[in-house]
């Protein structure tokens, strides 16, 4: 998303809601099925399939789950993800979700501990080890006008720190596209090149939005099935991004021939994703909304999956752990 093209934040509208044809942004068109229910799968709340299944997810090479660790605070947890980096601000729905939404939500409903550090950690051993999984996110320490202020720079220990904590069996998941600047996937890059055959190119993506209806976002689909990453996805929402750079090494997961907007890679024991957006991480408008006066085609509705987006990334990245990663109660905005 590129805020200086965005409604001011906090601006938001109520009972809207269309289905718009998938434009050129749309992903390839797989030719198979797409989940029926809001969250993908069997229409219910959670989020379909497994990992565990076949070597690539863990199965005949699976290790004991992991033992619980426990903090100061006596809290518990086998599974720790760290969000490190600015959460988005333009396209969260004011009175619906909020700037922290989608940490709070995976707090609440899922098997995860998450750590959210808007502030630069350094990323050393000590930190990397307290961690599952790592999403990465806006990597400045300001903004302003919609465009960072202070761009992170990380230093050759830190890289390598995170190259061996990955090659060990962490995770790490990229998202992009939170900034009007391309100057944002300078730090992203830092880390992505430094441990895999992904990065992220300068261009903005996914910006053909016709209206705003569904959450103010158009509807990206045609997800490869046969990935972990694509897997029960139909549509997810997206809104300007940064395209994936995914070079011989890496496995598409989505791509209009034209872009490459979401690929993984196997580094080691460890997994890497990178998404070109960070719609997903607004959690009002994760179910698409019921059409209404004023969409292009007020009679067809449009739902989105977003937890199934999260719970396929999750799984993936944290495979070297086999400290289940669930999803639990209703999914709400």
């Amino acid at each position: 998303m590129i805020p200086s093209l965005r409604f001011p934040s906090g601006f938001h509208l109520v009972g809207f809601a269309c289905a718009v044809a998938l434009v050129s942004a749309s992903c390839a068109d797989t030719g198979q099925e797409k989940p029926g229910g809001a969250n993908g799968g069997d229409g219910t709340n959670q989020p379909t399939g497994s990992f565990g299944t076949g070597p690539e997810d863990g199965g005949a090479d699976s290790k004991p789950p992991r033992a619980q660790r426990c903090d100061e605070a006596g809290r518990c947890t086998c599974f720790n993800i760290a969000s490190i980096g600015a959460p988005g601000h333009t396209g969260f729905q004011g009175g619906q979700d909020s700037t922290t939404a989608f940490t709070d939500y995976l707090n609440a409903q899922s098997s995860a501990n998450v750590d959210l550090y808007a502030k630069r950690p350094t990323l050393d051993a000590a930190f990397l080890t307290r961690y599952d999984v790592l999403i990465v996110q806006w990597l400045v320490d300001g903004m302003s006008s919609g465009t960072g202020t202070g761009y992170w720079t990380f230093s050759a220990g830190e890289l390598a720190a995170l190259k061996a904590w990955v090659e060990a069996g962490g995770g790490l998941i990229a998202l992009s596209g939170y900034d009007s600047s391309a100057q944002e996937v300078t730090p992203l890059n830092q880390l992505m090149t430094a441990i895999s055959d992904l990065s992220y190119g300068t261009g903005d993506v996914l910006g053909k939005i016709g209206n705003y209806c569904l959450g103010e976002s158009d509807p990206l689909g045609g997800w490869v099935q046969s990935t972990p990453i694509g897997k029960h996805i139909g549509e997810v929402g997206a809104f300007h991004g940064r395209p994936v750079l995914a070079g011989s090494k890496a496995t598409v997961d989505c791509t209009d021939g034209a872009n490459v907007y979401a690929a993984h890679e196997d580094i080691g024991a460890g997994h890497v994703f990178a998404y070109a957006d960070e719609w997903v991480t607004y959690t009002s408008q994760w179910f698409g909304i019921d059409a209404g006066a004023g969409c292009a085609d007020a009679s067809a509705d449009v739902a989105y999956q977003v937890p199934q987006f999260w719970f396929n990334a999750i799984s993936y990245a944290s495979q070297a752990t086999e400290c289940p990663f669930t999803l639990t109660g209703p999914i709400t905005r």
